[in-house]
């Protein structure tokens, strides 16, 4: 549709370079149905429409063109000479409004008097040649980029919230392509994950498998085996189709599949909780009786040894004893 349009501008560029035609917007009409009706995709003529009437097939569906005076305000761009006034206007906001989106640039303010003469004989560039201008930029920038689109639904006409029109949200999602790319997707396998990113997922459901392997793609494989074998994902759906596909560094579900697998997963996490809590539980019980059972041997301990002093500082020898201590020879059985 894009490159059609480009050549219509074509078209109209050439017709409103031809002076003298009594009707140039039919003759215009005539020239690009005489050149696309039939032989372009895209391009619509009703054999009943009027003389100054074509139709584009766009995406959300046939749009009808009247071309009447499309000559006439094609050649009706701003002068030059009034595009140099107000370019050099002390208004710095309207010099620089057209400044910004002068049509005849080469024209302009600091353009030669040659340009300008040339320009005044007819060359002024016309609205169709800064719309095909505009066009080849942007489809420059389009390929030289990885483009991504926002798209944006209107959930009702009467401008307020908590509430969808269901019509007029379908009728969006068909303009824009949504359905029609959603349901390209469900043809195929729309849900796809790296291997290790899927094992790093969902290893829980595989009998021995390792969070990270170095062969991702047989862990999966075996995941995807017990899956089967508990009944938890069919190997294909009701068309015979399978509902899942290990490539090359993917593996590959159709639709449905994941949120079975999610559902098991979530599963198995609930049965491992309470293991878990149970084992965490049982580890802070064990860490608080060895903590209290060496609190009460230390106070036995030091009960056991103020006894023993007790008994013992009456006692005549300990006294003798207490008072030779100092003067005792020790020996150091270590060094000997």
């Amino acid at each position: 549709t894009i490159d059609l349009i480009g050549k219509i501008m074509s078209h109209l560029e050439e017709s409103g370079a031809v002076r003298g035609a009594s009707d140039p917007d039919k003759a215009f009409t005539t020239k690009i149905s005489t050149a696309f009706s039939g032989r372009h995709p895209k391009f619509a003529r009703n054999p009943t429409a009027g003389d100054y009437e074509f139709g584009l097939k766009h995406y959300a569906g046939q749009v009808t063109y009247d071309t009447n005076e499309w000559i006439d305000k094609n050649r009706d761009p701003l002068e030059s000479e009034i595009e140099t006034i107000m370019t050099s206007s002390k208004n710095t906001l309207l010099a620089k409004f057209f400044a910004e989106f002068n049509l005849n640039k080469d024209s302009g303010a600091g353009g030669s008097s040659r340009n300008t003469s040339t320009r005044n004989r007819g060359a002024l560039m016309t609205i169709s040649s800064a719309y095909k201008e505009q066009l080849t930029s942007l489809m420059s920038t389009l390929q030289s980029t990885n483009p991504h689109f926002i798209r944006c639904i209107i959930p009702n006409h009467d401008q307020t919230g908590d509430y969808l029109t269901d019509p007029i949200v379908i009728d969006q999602l068909k303009c824009n392509g949504v359905l029609e790319g959603i349901k390209i997707s469900r043809m195929g396998y729309p849900q796809r994950y790296k291997f290790s990113d899927f094992l790093k997922m969902y290893y829980l459901l595989g009998d021995n498998v390792l969070k990270k392997s170095a062969d991702p793609k047989s862990s999966c494989q075996k995941i995807m085996d017990q899956l089967v074998a508990e009944g938890v994902v069919p190997t294909k759906d009701e068309k015979g189709q399978a509902n899942f596909q290990l490539g090359i560094s993917k593996i590959f579900f159709r639709v449905g599949m994941m949120a079975k697998i999610e559902t098991a997963r979530e599963a198995k996490l609930a049965s491992l909780i309470p293991t878990m809590q149970a084992a965490i539980r049982g580890l802070l019980a064990r860490r608080a009786f060895r903590a209290t059972k060496a609190q009460t041997n230390a106070i036995i301990t030091i009960q056991n040894a103020i006894r023993q002093y007790i008994d013992w500082k009456n006692w005549a020898w300990f006294s003798l004893f207490q008072k030779i201590k100092k003067d005792i020879k020790r020996v150091d059985w270590d060094a000997a």
